[in-house]
């Protein structure tokens, strides 16, 4: 996918989960948002937390009262210090377990060493990694 491009990501997804996926993270807003409406199952939940590709866009609202959606809205810069304990002492209880027992797992999609960083950065740029790349020193 080109920058600038419109993502076209929901057939994928629905060819894979066919019922939809029941909670999504939105980690870039913008055109994405409404590209990962369509892959949820009805009564989803999308949890929008950041805006990278863009702070607006344009929505589906057929999809969203068809599919009885709900959207919510989350930062952690505008919580408070002890919000933001509180959120990481969450994510301690529920998320490493499952982490630990394998049950999730980060997509990784390269590791290389920090004499690449150039060429990482390439990659990113041109939006052509599926996951993290990771440097090692």
């Amino acid at each position: 996918m080109l920058i600038g491009e419109a993502p076209a990501f929901a057939a994928g997804v629905r060819a894979l989960l066919p019922g939809g996926v029941d909670v999504a993270l939105d980690l870039v807003g913008g055109a994405w948002t409404a590209e990962t409406l369509e892959t949820m199952a009805p009564q989803g939940t999308l949890m929008l937390v950041g805006l990278v590709a863009g702070a607006s866009a344009t929505l589906p609202l057929s999809t969203m009262l068809g599919k009885r959606l709900r959207i919510i809205g989350t930062a952690m810069r505008s919580r408070s210090l002890e919000e933001k304990i509180a959120v990481a002492q969450q994510l301690d209880r529920r998320l490493v377990p499952l982490f630990e027992a394998k049950r999730l797992a980060p997509i990784v999609d390269a590791v290389l060493p920090m004499t690449q960083l150039p060429a990482a950065l390439v990659r990113v740029a041109n939006n052509d990694t599926f996951g993290k790349l990771v440097l090692t020193w």
